[in-house]
């Protein structure tokens, strides 16, 4: 089951009337930039004024992506939020803290970049998205290519390039970790079963040595015996050397 939490996200709910239920399905995540800075993006999530015909003035969405590092969600990422119109009802929507009304070409710090980085594998890792790419089937875009949205967000400033080769590489590390670790236990496994095997050899070399070794054994049968013993042990000692490697 899908993890609705990135984790060591701050929990900063929004209101939960700026939402409407939750999406069917879920095939990209949205990466927008917010005109000023942390403060005035939450009290934008906050406000809950509408216009004069009922409907809300400002949207909702689900994480904020602060200068300083700190990445804000806001709702569980099954849940369908306001953020791109035409893309809401199959996206995650993703703020980020940007510069101020003139400077909203600000590149992203670091921090922010990181974040990004860190968020787009563990969305693809919790099957979230199938993948990463701005092609084809998109999985990741900017709020300007969403069907009926009429904006120039996020205005340049997310580095595509970089944070999916930065994203990918960092999934190909963690699978190639995985596999590490499954080798390790499946050679843990053969080395205890090798160990259970060889406990249960002695057993039996004993019991058929005791009943050879009764009067009138016949020597042939002595000697194949004897002899299979000798081969199963040696098949149990290269199994033992593999396994350790």
């Amino acid at each position: 089951m899908k993890s609705l939490w990135f984790p060591g996200v701050v929990r900063h709910p929004g209101p939960a009337e700026k939402t409407t239920g939750t999406r069917a399905r879920t095939r990209g995540a949205v990466y927008h930039s917010s005109v000023g800075d942390l403060g005035a993006a939450l009290s934008v999530l906050a406000n809950v004024s509408k216009r004069a015909d009922g409907t809300y003035r400002y949207g909702s969405w689900h994480m904020t992506n602060a200068k300083d590092g700190r990445l804000f969600q806001h709702y569980p990422l099954d849940v369908l939020t306001w953020h791109a119109r035409g893309g809401n009802n199959w996206s995650i929507g993703v703020e980020n803290e940007g510069g101020p009304i003139g400077n909203e070409r600000e590149p992203l710090t670091e921090a922010q970049v990181t974040n990004l980085v860190e968020l787009s594998a563990w969305l693809v890792e919790e099957g979230w998205l199938p993948g990463l790419t701005r092609t084809g089937d998109k999985t990741l875009w900017e709020h300007r290519e969403i069907q009926g949205s009429s904006t120039a967000c996020p205005s340049g400033r997310i580095p595509w390039a970089e944070i999916i080769e930065r994203a990918e590489d960092s999934m190909l590390a963690e699978d190639l970790a995985q596999l590490r670790r499954d080798h390790n236990t499946l050679l843990k496994f053969v080395a205890e079963s090798v160990t259970q095997l060889r406990r249960g050899q002695e057993i039996q070399n004993t019991f058929i040595k005791a009943l050879l070794d009764k009067e009138g054994a016949d020597p042939n049968l002595l000697a194949d015996l004897q002899q299979q013993m000798d081969e199963l042990d040696a098949r149990l000692d290269k199994i033992g050397e593999a396994a350790q490697g």
